[in-house]
């Protein structure tokens, strides 16, 4: 709620993955609103956040197999989807 806390999130997932190398692939699980328009907009909104790519899993099952086919850092999905 205005804290800051999916940027520093995302800002530690760049450092893991572009900057050190240790991380190839992150999976973010987030309540459906969050993981539909929060994420990506912080992954937007932010300069040194726009190197990362990222995949949105929501939607019917078509869409997100295709979403998980997709190269990209960061997968994106609600709880609910995950089994």
């Amino acid at each position: 709620m205005g804290l800051g806390k999916s940027v520093i999130t995302l800002t530690a997932i760049k450092k893991l993955m572009l900057d050190s190398f240790e991380v190839s692939r992150t999976l973010v699980i987030a309540p459906l609103r969050v993981a539909s328009t929060t994420w990506p907009e912080e992954i937007r909104k932010w300069e040194h956040l726009k190197h990362l790519t990222y995949s949105v899993v929501t939607g019917g099952e078509k869409k997100r197999l295709q979403a998980l086919r997709t190269p990209v850092h960061i997968y994106i999905i609600n709880r609910e989807n995950v089994d």
